[in-house]
C-alpha cells in the first residue's frame, strides 16, 4: 500500500509542511501558515508559541486532506533552532519565545565569556557565546523576567513544543541540543561544567534523543485537532539547518550545501568535532549520531529581501518576490556601485557581532529600487561567500555545493551567488529542504529507510546546475574586496550606533 512521510517546518515566517510518498516519487507541500514577528525594541524578536501551534493545526490538516486514504507512515518535525520555550510544571507556556535573531542578550553572552572563557565554551560547544543561542536567552531571562524564570519546569526549543503538543512528551535532540551552547557536541550530552557555572539548572533540559529515535506516538486530542490518525509515529527530528542537510543529501564529506532561507547558512559535513579557531564559524551535531557539521550564518539572507519589499517599499503584496528578482535583472552587475551590508539584525559569521548594522553604502541620484534589490542580493551573497571560506578552511574544499531555500527559486539570485562564490552550483528544487529532511528522518525512525545515508539518497526533486560567468566573477571578486573592508572600518561605529 502506498504511504507517505510527513516533514513538518516551524519556521521564522511561518509553518509548512511536504508529504513524501515512501519511494520519492512524489513530494508533495502544503501552503505556508504565516504569523508576525513582534519586538518592542529594536533588535527585539519573539513569537506566541500558540502561534506556532495553530499554523502547525492548519498545516497538518492540510496535509491529511492532501494524503487522503493513503497511510501516514510517520512525522517527522524540524523548526527555527535557538527559539526557548518556557513551561511550568503543568506545561503551560510563560511567556513569548525570544528567537534565535533575538540580540537583546548581549550583556549575558559577554558574561558567560567572564565566566567560562570564550576559548572553553568553543571546546566543548563549538561556538563562541552569541546571542543567537539558547543559553544567553536564558540568562537575560532569568536577569530580567524573575518571577518567569523561577516559574520555569521545563524548557523547549521550537520544534520540541510542537513534539510536545502532537505526542504530550518532553524532549530534544542531540541538533537543537547543539544550539542551546549548553551542550558537549563531543560527548553528545548536556554540559555540566556549563551548567554548573551559569547556574542554570539541569533538571530544566529535557531528555536529549537521537534525531531518528520515535518520541511518541499522535494522541488523540491531537489528532482531533490536526484532522490525522491517533497513534502515528512522530520522530525526534532534526533542527532546521541539520534537517536541511539531510535534506540536501550533505551526508558524507565533499557536499556543502548553501540555504538562502530567512537567515543564510553554509553546512558542510564533518566526520569529526572541530571547533573553529578563528571563531568565525559553529561546529555543531549532524542529524547522523557521530558525526557533525561546520556551520556558518549570516543573520539576515531573504530576511534582508523582506525587510526592503515589505518596510521600506511598503509592498505587503503576497508573491511578489519574482517581480522584484525581474525588476533587479535590469541592473548590471556591482549594481552601479551600491553596496549593502545584510547586518540587520546582528551578524553570526564571520563576524559574530550583535551591535552590527544594516547599511546601503553608495547611494546616488541614478540608484533606483531596482538597484537596491539588486544590492541586497550582492550583499547577501558577499556575506555567504564569507561564510563558505571560513566553513571550507575546516571541511576541505568542496567537490560540489547546493544552493537551496526560498531565494534560490530566483534564477538571478542564483547566479549572483554563482558568480560572487565563482564556482557552478547545484541547485535543489525544494523549496523547503528542511521539511523534506525531516520526513526522511521519519522514515528512518518508522523502518522505511535503513539509515539517513541512504534515505538521504531517495532521488526526489531534479537537479539543474547553475555555471558561474568569468567574467562576472572577476568583477565579483573586486566587490568582494571592496564590501570586506567596510566591516572593520564600521565596527566601532555599530557600536556606537547601538547605544543610542
Amino acid at each position: 500500500m502506498e504511504a507517505y512521510l510527513l516533514g513538518l517546518d516551524i519556521g521564522t515566517s511561518g509553518t509548512k509542511a511536504v508529504l513524501l510518498r515512501t519511494d520519492g516519487k512524489e513530494c508533495l507541500e502544503t501552503a505556508e501558515y504565516p504569523y508576525p514577528l513582534a519586538g518592542e525594541k529594536p533588535g527585539w524578536a519573539q513569537q506566541q508559541p500558540a502561534l506556532w501551534w495553530d499554523a502547525a493545526c492548519m498545516c497538518l490538516r492540510e496535509a491529511a486532506a492532501m494524503a487522503g486514504d493513503k497511510k501516514i507512515a510517520a512525522i517527522g518535525i524540524t523548526g527555527q533552532m535557538h527559539s526557548v520555550v518556557l513551561l511550568d510544571e503543568t506545561g503551560g507556556v510563560l511567556c513569548d519565545s525570544l528567537l534565535w535573531c533575538d540580540q537583546r542578550s548581549e550583556k549575558e553572552a559577554a558574561g558567560m565569556t567572564a565566566l567560562v572563557g570564550d576559548m572553553r565554551i568553543s571546546e566543548i560547544t563549538g561556538s563562541l557565546p552569541n546571542t543567537g543561542f539558547s543559553a544567553a536567552k536564558l540568562l537575560w531571562i532569568r536577569n530580567n523576567w524573575a518571577d518567569i524564570f523561577e516559574k520555569t519546569a521545563t524548557v523547549l526549543l521550537a520544534k520540541d513544543y510542537i513534539r510536545y503538543r502532537l505526542t504530550g512528551r518532553l524532549g530534544t535532540e542531540q541538533t537543537d541540543a547543539t544550539g542551546t551552547q549548553l551542550f558537549d557536541i563531543a560527548e553528545s550530552r548536556w554540559s555540566d561544567e556549563l551548567c554548573e557555572c551559569l547556574m542554570i539548572k539541569k533538571n530544566l533540559l529535557p531528555p536529549v534523543m537521537e534525531s531518528v529515535q520515535i518520541a511518541g506516538t499522535l494522541t488523540k486530542e491531537a489528532a482531533r485537532a490536526c484532522g490525522l490518525a491517533p497513534g502515528i509515529p512522530v520522530a525526534a527530528g532534526a533542527g532546521d539547518t541539520a534537517a536541511a542537510a539531510v535534506g540536501n543529501g550533505i551526508v558524507s564529506r565533499g557536499k556543502v550545501c548553501v540555504t538562502l532561507g530567512s537567515s543564510g547558512v553554509v553546512l558542510a559535513f564533518l566526520d569529526r568535532p572541530a571547533p573553529d579557531q578563528k571563531h568565525r564559524i559553529h561546529t555543531k551535531c549532524h542529524a547522523m549520531t557521530g558525526a557533525w557539521e561546520a556551520l556558518g550564518v549570516t543573520q539576515s539572507a531573504a530576511l534582508s529581501m523582506k525587510w526592503l519589499v515589505e518596510t521600506i517599499f511598503e509592498d505587503k503584496t503576497p508573491n511578489r518576490f519574482q517581480e522584484y528578482s525581474s525588476l533587479a535583472e535590469t541592473v548590471p552587475a556591482l549594481s552601479e556601485g551600491l553596496v549593502f551590508l545584510p547586518y540587520l539584525m546582528g551578524e553570526r559569521s564571520p563576524h559574530m557581532d550583535p551591535y552590527a548594522r544594516g547599511a546601503f553604502i553608495g547611494f546616488a541620484t541614478k540608484h533606483t529600487r531596482a538597484h537596491m534589490v539588486r544590492s541586497v542580493m550582492e550583499g547577501v551573497c558577499y556575506s555567504l561567500k564569507e561564510c563558505l571560506d571560513a566553513v571550507e578552511e575546516l571541511s576541505g574544499k568542496a567537490s560540489e555545493i547546493r544552493l537551496a531555500g526560498g531565494g534560490a527559486r530566483s534564477m538571478l539570485w542564483a547566479r549572483i551567488a554563482a558568480d560572487v562564490f565563482g564556482r557552478d552550483l547545484i541547485l535543489s528544487y525544494s523549496s523547503n529542504a528542511s521539511a523534506l529532511g525531516a520526513a526522511l528522518i521519519a522514515g528512518v525512525s518508522a523502518g522505511v529507510y535503513r539509515d539517513i545515508p541512504q534515505a538521504a539518497g531517495i532521488p526526489v526533486f531534479p537537479l539543474r546546475e547553475m555555471k558561474y560567468s568569468r567574467e562576472r566573477a572577476e568583477l565579483y571578486r573586486k566587490g568582494y574586496g571592496l564590501y570586506r573592508s567596510f566591516y572593520p572600518v564600521l565596527k566601532e561605529k555599530f557600536r556606537e550606533l547601538g547605544a543610542i
